[in-house]
């Protein structure tokens, strides 16, 4: 054995490095096997491994570095070795990991601490203190990233177990129970562990469905025939209680010799006293004392006082049923010795339970608080959210009404352009039929012009003959009549221009006015027309003026417009 837990080490020495390229989380586990496995072969060979382990991590990350000061305080609290530095230097190893931000070490050093107040100083209150400490922070943890966080839960409920605080046990055990995704050894703890506790609250039928999950995954545990063992041996006991023998009978004869097998013989003084028991009430002598000697036999091998105290009661009223009042006053004698022993324990059971519950109503304050925390955590986050809600929706409506009010505005300027553009279509219209108005009249007062001087020119022939051979000239009477219609542009005429031409070159006379203030009204007609395109024939005849007046007010202005006389009179109108 020696040999072969060598050869391990030397195969783990070459390997040493590679723990420090292990992933997290498993690199807890795999350094912390690292170090049970050098711990059993002696001390000089862990010790030797810790310092080529801490020579193989000399470049490692600080976080690696603290795993790696955590899996040597354990292993040497786990062996007991440096026991007296073992509380001083988990504190430390607490006081770094949490300034490290790295709960999964603190709790993991508490579970440490726990192992030691309970299995080195009994100190029951200042283990369960450490467990729960621990639980805290795990519980606060994914299950990916502490994959020991089962384990602790069922470390915590075990002893909640210990001291028969049977109903947070399987609060606890049954909260654990369903986050597992493989069936390990882990599960089978807890899953036994949650049989007992209904065992002992009498709760039968639910204590045996979960010994037989117990019995149906033990090849997950390492001594299977144990496990097998124990759990058909806790379904007769469910039936033992029941008094329903048979069955009893049944399981518990099929579970001892798996037990004696695996070798947990606290279990086998349990199973056997009671099988002996059942043999008692059915006048079955030999039996009876068959499996009492197996008992008896057990409780010796274990040296527990618990399990003398079954075996010797057990004797003593075997012994009373035979008869046999010698034996049953010495085996009642050792009962009751060992059951002073037991009473002990128990008041230090009592103790140990009040130092836990004092723990457990800590953690129920802690619980509360950090519900109640969460709660306003969420109302807050519902509040937010609420109100976010209420912005988006208070804001959609702004922008829905804002792009209705846009729409709208829109349309009422797409129908403000379409009514401009019809007006300044009309008033061009307008504008150009004024102009050929005006061309027109023009045009028909050079006619009559015409022919009135013809006629003119006819009577004055007609002085110089006879009278009897004066014939008048003959009139043109529509011409006439259209001569007498026409008026040439009046201020009246002069008002309807004006009002189309700002229709169509909006605002044209307030920039001439501001660019030439001092016109007078003919130069501010003439320089209407020019912008208009006609000639200085037709606007002679438009304003009844002579031709030359016309150009007399085209020079003036000229002057005024353009000193220097480089552009002509219309491009200097069309700037304006």
């Amino acid at each position: 054995m020696f040999l072969f837990l060598l050869a391990i080490t030397q195969s783990l020495s070459a390997q040493y490095e590679s723990i420090f390229k292990t992933p997290f989380p498993r690199q807890i586990t795999v350094l912390d096997s690292a170090f049970i496995m050098l711990a059993k072969v002696d001390s000089a060979t862990l010790y030797n491994g810790i310092e080529k382990i801490k020579a193989a991590a000399v470049n490692v990350d600080d976080y690696t570095r603290l795993n790696l000061d955590r899996a040597i305080l354990s292993v040497k609290t786990d062996v007991g070795y440096e026991l007296e530095t073992a509380v001083p230097n988990g504190e430390k190893i607490i006081e770094r990991a949490m300034e490290m931000y790295a709960p999964e070490m603190a709790a993991a050093q508490y579970m440490t601490l726990g192992y030691y107040y309970e299995l080195k100083t009994q100190s029951f209150g200042k283990a369960f203190e450490n467990y729960l400490k621990a639980f805290d922070l795990f519980e606060q943890m994914p299950l990916e990233k502490v994959p020991n966080k089962r384990y602790l839960q069922y470390m915590v409920s075990l002893s909640y177990y210990h001291y028969s605080d049977f109903e947070n046990a399987l609060k606890l055990g049954l909260r654990t129970d369903k986050t597992f995704a493989e069936k390990n050894y882990v599960y089978v703890f807890n899953t036994n562990l949650i049989g007992m506790c209904y065992l002992k609250t009498g709760q039968y039928d639910s204590a045996r469905f979960y010994f037989q999950r117990v019995y149906d995954n033990a090849n997950a545990m390492t001594s299977e025939p144990a496990w097998q063992g124990i759990a058909l041996g806790n379904i007769g006991n469910a039936y033992f209680f029941q008094d329903n023998f048979e069955k009893a009978i049944s399981y518990l004869s099929r579970a001892i010799p798996l037990t004696i097998e695996g070798k947990v013989f606290d279990n086998t003084v349990g199973f056997a006293s009671n099988l002996s028991d059942i043999f008692q009430r059915q006048n079955n002598v030999s039996e009876a004392k068959k499996f009492l000697d197996i008992a008896l036999n057990s409780a010796h091998i274990t040296g527990d006082n618990e399990n003398y105290y079954v075996a010797h009661s057990t004797a003593a009223s075997y012994y009373r049923f035979t008869n046999n009042a010698a034996l049953s006053l010495l085996h009642s004698d050792s009962a009751t010795f060992f059951n002073s022993k037991l009473a002990v324990q128990k008041d230090l059971n009592i103790k140990y339970k009040i130092e836990m519950a004092v723990e457990h109503e800590k953690v129920v304050e802690r619980e509360k608080a950090f519900a109640e925390k969460k709660e306003n955590e969420l109302f807050l986050r519902n509040a937010i959210i609420g109100f976010a809600v209420l912005v988006m929706i208070i804001s959609l409506l702004l922008y829905n009404r804002s792009q209705l009010k846009n729409k709208s505005r829109q349309q009422q300027l797409i129908a403000e352009k379409k009514l401009a553009e019809n007006e300044l279509r009309s008033a061009s219209g307008q504008l150009d039929a004024f102009t050929q108005s005006i061309r027109e009249k023009n045009e028909f007062i050079e006619k009559a012009s015409q022919v009135i001087e013809r006629m003119n020119d006819e009577l004055n022939l007609a002085k110089d003959k006879p009278a009897n051979l004066v014939t008048l000239p003959e009139t043109d009477s529509n011409s006439l009549r259209l001569l007498q219609n026409s008026v040439i542009l009046t201020d009246e005429d002069w008002k309807n221009f004006t009002g189309l031409f700002e229709k169509v070159h909006q605002n044209f006379f307030i920039r001439l006015k501001e660019k030439l203030p001092g016109l007078s009204p003919a130069e501010t007609r003439f320089i209407a027309l020019t912008r208009l395109k006609l000639s200085t024939k037709e606007m002679a005849n438009m304003l009844g003026v002579t031709v030359e007046a016309i150009r007399q007010i085209r020079s003036r202005l000229k002057k005024k417009l353009n000193p220097e006389g480089e552009e002509g009179m219309e491009e200097l109108v069309e700037k304006i």
